[in-house]
Formats: C-alpha cells, sequence, structure tokens
C-alpha cells in the first residue's frame, strides 16, 4: 500500500477527477516502483549490473514469477484507489 501527500504530479490545477482519481495514479506506479526497486536490491547484494536490453538479474526475475504486484493507493483526502474498493468488497 502507497500513501501520498498532495502533489503536482497527482492533483494538477487543483481538479483530481480531471487528470485521474489521484489515488489510482499512485496505485499504478507501485508495479513498476517494486520492479525499480528488485533491480537496486540485485545491483547492490549480488553484484548485477542493470544494462538496458539485457538480463533481468536475479531479483527482478523471482519478482516477476511471483503474482502480479497490485497497488493500492490512499491519499490524504480520503481518496483510495479501485483496487481497494476491489479488495474491501472481496473481503
Amino acid at each position: 500500500m502507497k500513501t501520498a501527500g498532495y502533489s503536482e504530479k497527482h492533483y494538477r490545477e487543483r481538479v483530481s477527477i480531471a487528470c485521474g482519481r489521484a489515488a489510482d495514479i499512485r496505485a499504478a506506479e507501485v508495479p513498476v516502483d517494486c520492479e525499480t526497486k528488485a533491480q537496486k536490491v540485485g545491483a547492490e547484494y549480488n553484484s548485477w549490473q542493470y544494462q538496458r536490453g539485457g538480463p533481468l538479474g536475479p531479483m527482478l526475475t523471482f519478482l516477476r514469477s511471483l503474482s502480479p504486484v497490485t497497488g493500492l493507493g490512499v491519499n490524504f483526502a480520503g481518496e483510495f484507489s479501485r483496487e481497494v474498493e476491489q479488495f474491501i468488497s472481496t473481503v
């Protein structure tokens, strides 16, 4: 789960609905964030150097072998992403 405060990145011109729901935007960023962290961990602990178009590395390969990462976004105004709504309805 990721939270986000007010940010121009998520709230353009103070109208989040026109630009897409800010919590949904943040939730969509979570899988990419996880892959970036996996690349950094692979580089730091496995001496693996990322090369664009090259092999994925051990941590990123492992992450991608698991079920897809689902981002859950909650923002400062009490908004939450559609994935949170789905999670709540499932539970």
